[in-house]
């Protein structure tokens, strides 16, 4: 390993582990993959298995919200690492950095092959200085183990490709099962790279690609058994997702669908933001050095064409949730990477190519750093979930009146207790009537976050009965509402 290589590696993964013990308390990571993790601690085998379970507090198994949408392996990585490192933030939150530095080094190797050695240096910085990388693949979930499992398959293929050996073979095997039971868009890599596999390579290698595709049905129908065999409601839920690929909320109806314009104009946006203008044009123009060059260029078109086609195929998540173009930047850096390479040279070339370089990095730090500091990092939650814990009871009931579900299962996941969400003053009281127990309400006109929260115009005169404590500069007020007597 040059050293080069080995210091951009030490300063992407000291920039991935910045605040990895923060609280999840941001706008930008969910909190469910945390509690779903607690809950492999939390619940007995018998009652959960191996199943993906989305609820912050404890309840009945019948309460369990299994969570089938995805594949289980993403979320059992980080918690094999638990057992080791303990339940925590940092624990959780390292398997990601792990798989992500695993992934930058193997896109290396990838460039490597297909290229040379200052091609896959420049494509591999460029992939680790984007914000998609460098925070979003730090974060849990999905995208961290796809990317890698889509990278390594690369990979070896190439690899495989020029030596078929049975033990390539046998890792390709094994990392097809890995890809469909650990992430979708890694599925869409497996298969586009494996058609470029069978279209370059010899018989073997044809035979060899369809028993591979073969595998990963098998793999996929396995996956749907194991789920359906769990949980009943596992193939309905799946196809229900689905259904909503047109509408502008994730896996369900939403107030409106998109067109087309508006998923192109989206996902473009995401794209120039969190991979940085500089990389975006950097790449365009790397697309226009390949076609001069000539030569093979199939496996990085087919990087190319697997990310695309996985936004398509899930265009409503990919139209939400602005990570899921991740997939293209394997692609775009090694595109870029022949800018650097191939035309940094002349008197006026190369000064705008070290600028465009340079505005990349600094772009990039500067999202980075509003995305740790302004939608990764909300204290005022915990100024909520401290109140609740000072001033309640375990035989209280706790509520609140803001709608995002983000924020309130954060809430409910560091108290370990059901939080419940009600805009109605009439609600509350109603509700500590019919229960006999004193409801501790949080009522916010506003909140520091991006979110609208309904106001009750008349709730401080009509709470003018109940003692209340102000708190969040008065932006929010805690009222206890006592029962009355039953009739």
């Amino acid at each position: 390993m040059s050293r080069r290589l080995l210091l951009l590696l030490i300063v992407f993964w000291g920039v991935m582990v910045f605040r990895l013990d923060s609280t999840w308390d941001g706008t930008e990571e969910r909190v469910w993959i945390a509690a779903a993790i607690r809950n492999y601690h939390y619940y007995d085998f018998a009652d959960i298995g191996l199943m993906v379970t989305r609820n912050p507090v404890p309840g009945t198994t019948e309460d369990l919200q299994f969570y089938t949408s995805h594949p289980p392996v993403a979320i059992w990585i980080p918690a094999i690492l638990t057992e080791f490192l303990g339940f925590n933030e940092l624990a959780i939150r390292y398997a990601s950095v792990a798989a992500t530095l695993l992934s930058a080094t193997v896109l290396y190797v990838i460039g490597r092959r297909l290229y040379n050695n200052d091609i896959a240096f420049w494509a591999t910085l460029f992939y680790a200085g984007t914000p998609f990388i460098a925070y979003y693949s730090r974060l849990p979930g999905y995208t961290p183990f796809g990317m890698l499992f889509s990278l390594l398959y690369t990979a070896i293929i190439i690899n495989w490709l020029k030596r078929p050996t049975q033990a390539r073979f046998l890792a390709l095997l094994i990392l097809t099962w890995l890809a469909v039971w650990t992430a979708w868009a890694a599925v869409f890599f497996i298969g586009t790279i494996g058609i470029i596999a069978m279209w370059q390579g010899q018989v073997l290698h044809k035979k060899r690609v369809v028993l591979l595709g073969i595998s990963s049905v098998l793999a996929f129908i396995t996956l749907i058994v194991f789920y359906q065999i769990q949980w009943e409601g596992s193939i309905d839920g799946l196809v229900h997702r689905f259904l909503w690929r047109t509408s502008n909320a994730s896996g369900r109806q939403g107030t409106d669908a998109f067109n087309v314009l508006d998923y192109l104009i989206k996902n473009f946006s995401h794209i120039i933001y969190l991979a940085t203008p500089s990389l975006f044009f950097l790449s365009i123009w790397g697309v226009v050095i390949i076609k001069k060059r000539g030569g093979n260029h199939a496996i990085l078109i087919g990087l190319l064409l697997a990310g695309v086609l996985y936004q398509v195929a899930f265009r409503n998540a990919s139209y939400i949730h602005p990570y899921y173009k991740a997939y293209l930047v394997p692609a775009m850096a090694l595109s870029a990477g022949f800018v650097v390479v191939y035309a940094r040279k002349g008197r006026w070339k190369r000064p705008i190519i070290d600028g465009l370089i340079a505005s990349m990095m600094l772009v990039s730090v500067g999202v980075i750093g509003v995305m740790h500091f302004m939608a990764d990092n909300q204290p005022w939650i915990f100024e909520i979930i401290n109140t609740f814990q000072a001033q309640s009871t375990e035989d209280d009931i706790l509520a609140v009146n803001f709608i995002d579900p983000k924020h309130n299962q954060v809430i409910q996941f560091y108290l370990f207790r059901p939080v419940v969400q009600i805009d109605s003053t009439i609600d509350i009281q109603n509700l500590a009537d019919e229960s006999q127990r004193r409801v501790l309400y949080i009522y916010c006109t506003e909140l520091p976050a991006t979110e609208l929260v309904p106001t009750i115009e008349t709730i401080f005169d009509d709470f003018a009965m109940y003692d209340s404590q102000p708190l969040l500069d008065e932006k929010c007020h805690l009222f206890f509402v006592e029962p009355q007597e039953p009739n």
